[in-house]
């Protein structure tokens, strides 16, 4: 089973994909480590996101990803592009989870995120992904 865990910041999906294989789990390592939206004004930019990130995902053979949950409002409330950038990777034909925080920090308190190699601004998506397995 391969899983996509995702952290949406600003413009950008920072992308980490798992693969198990029995009680292991293993990072794959991809060439897209994020994808970025230029402008979500423009329709042609969010066309080329929604297919680039599509295609990634199913190229992949992805069976589920992972957002990690921004807040809606307040001090560190998720601006509207991060939710275009969500509601575009939500069109993913199959499971595609939002996971708050929280829950992710309960699921992956106790598991070494060395032995994965990401660098620092992939943790989040790492504990994202981490958090459904």
């Amino acid at each position: 089973m391969k899983v996509c865990g995702i952290e949406i910041s600003g413009n950008e999906a920072v992308i980490i994909v798992l693969e198990t294989s029995g009680d292991e789990i293993s990072r794959i390592n991809t060439t897209v480590k994020k994808m970025t939206l230029s402008n979500d004004e423009n329709q042609s930019d969010i066309n080329s996101f929604k297919d680039a990130i599509l295609n990634f995902l199913k190229d992949n053979d992805i069976s589920a990803v992972a957002i990690k949950q921004r807040a809606q409002t307040g001090r560190f409330g998720g601006g509207g592009l991060t939710f275009k950038i969500e509601a575009i990777i939500q069109l993913y034909e199959k499971d595609v989870k939002i996971i708050n925080g929280k829950t992710i920090a309960l699921k992956t308190k106790n598991i070494d995120l060395t032995k994965f190699e990401v660098k620092k601004y992939q943790e989040e998506a790492l504990k994202a992904a981490l958090s459904i397995l």
